[in-house]
């Protein structure tokens, strides 16, 4: 196969040989004039002859339709132009509405990602605000440096974007800023630890706010970081009930392992753990009363979700008891691993900060083994460059994997389909 694509690019390179100057303008506007022509014969399918009327329907932006009415009132004053109130169309689930997806300048990058993992149902909802908050934050507390973070930015942002004409660019710049605030709170510039030192005493503080690679810090951040992902997972679910609301499912909303079930269960079970672990003793977490109606109710409304929703809802089902309780079962089982699964994968934000600390700390160990100055400055300018490279690449495509799996899977369906315009 490799032999004959160099074939036929060398013959597209010797076209100069068999033809003229002349010819060759011949053949490209020929090529142009197919390609438009094949463009307009592939929308023939949108198009319906009745009689000798020519009919075409498709989908467009509500707040566009009286601008496309006053073009094609200008163009073509003989076309009418209708909407479907003004001819009493009838539109339902057969008919959905493709997708198009609307952001202000800072998430509106990020929708990159979103068309990765697939587009939500017209009407559902629009999860790139809240992949560009936490993919942000998440970044930047991984990633904490001033000095690499205004670095990342202005590659992002000039080389990246700019010059190479990459969308992960303006992704890249955004990150930056999180990546330069943190640094502020780690107190890391390029890896030095201790130079912005004046500016907390400054500000009255008797040291930077985190000293990374210390064990109460280290305790703290693996703890937070837990937390944090307490918390998203927990604005996943509740993002999930909105998201079975708005497909009018509100037997899900309530009773699946996304719903309200779920949300009281995976609560109750940290608080819980808190209780347990911490020895916290915090009111009504233990007793008889909280076993029942935050841990024993929710259990069996998830282990029972299905049968439930599809009686509500009206769906027929044709299993038999038997394979029901098998079913609960499973579903049971894999929403209790993927609680603990979920919670325990933050772990790696703080990880990431500490890999990234101490990866720095090797660099200037090495540094610190050097004969000259010279020698020291280049050690440290090449290892911070790699550093920024290996660990700018693994933090993005973990953050990346965090939204994926540990939030996505919990209220994004990406059932929907971009919107197309036509255009030739």
């Amino acid at each position: 196969e490799e032999a004959e694509l160099k074939a036929e690019q060398e013959a597209a390179d010797n076209l100069a040989d068999i033809a003229g100057p002349a010819d060759l303008a011949w053949l490209r506007g020929a090529a142009a004039w197919l390609n438009y022509e094949s463009q307009i014969a592939q929308m023939y399918r949108f198009v319906v002859l009745l009689d000798s009327s020519y009919y075409i329907s498709g989908f467009v932006p509500a707040d566009k339709v009286q601008e496309l009415k006053l073009a094609l009132s200008k163009e073509l004053p003989d076309v009418r132009v209708c909407a479907d109130d003004e001819v009493g169309a009838q539109t339902g689930d057969a008919l959905k509405p493709p997708t198009k997806l609307k952001n202000n300048w800072f998430a509106k990058p990020f929708e990159m990602f979103i068309d990765m993992y697939g587009m939500p149902e017209y009407g559902d909802i629009d999860p790139t605000g809240f992949v560009a908050i936490t993919y942000s934050v998440l970044f930047g507390i991984m990633f904490g440096d001033v000095g690499q973070g205004i670095l990342l930015g202005l590659i992002g942002y000039f080389i990246m974007y700019r010059k190479m004409h990459m969308p992960i660019g303006l992704i890249l710049t955004r990150c930056s800023v999180f990546s330069t605030l943190f640094g502020f709170v780690y107190g890391s510039v390029f890896g030095f630890e201790h130079v912005l030192d004046p500016l907390y005493h400054a500000l009255g503080f008797a040291q930077k706010p985190i000293e990374v690679l210390e064990p109460d810090a280290i305790t703290m951040l693996l703890l937070s970081s837990v937390a944090g992902g307490v918390f998203l997972i927990l604005c996943a679910m509740l993002a999930g009930i909105l998201s079975h609301l708005k497909r009018k499912q509100p037997a899900h909303a309530v009773f699946s392992v996304n719903g309200v079930a779920g949300v009281v269960f995976y609560f109750s079970l940290i608080l819980l753990l808190v209780n347990l672990v911490a020895g916290l003793h915090l009111p009504f977490v233990g007793t008889v009363p909280f076993y029942v109606l935050c841990l024993a109710i929710p259990f069996l409304s998830i282990y029972f979700a299905e049968p439930i929703c599809c009686r509500l809802e009206g769906k027929p089902r044709e299993e038999g008891v038997g394979e029901m309780l098998m079913n609960g079962f499973f579903e049971v089982f894999d929403a209790l691993l993927s609680f603990a699964s979920n919670t325990m994968s933050f772990l790696r934000v703080g990880g990431f900060a500490l890999a990234h600390a101490g990866m720095m700390t090797m660099v200037f160990t090495l540094a610190d083994m050097a004969s000259n100055v010279v020698i020291y400055a280049v050690i440290v300018l090449i290892g911070n460059l790699f550093v920024m490279a290996l660990e700018g690449l693994f933090v993005g495509i973990q953050v990346l994997r965090l939204e994926f799996y540990e939030m996505f899977s919990r209220f994004f369906d990406a059932d929907g389909r971009p919107f197309a315009p036509l255009a030739v």
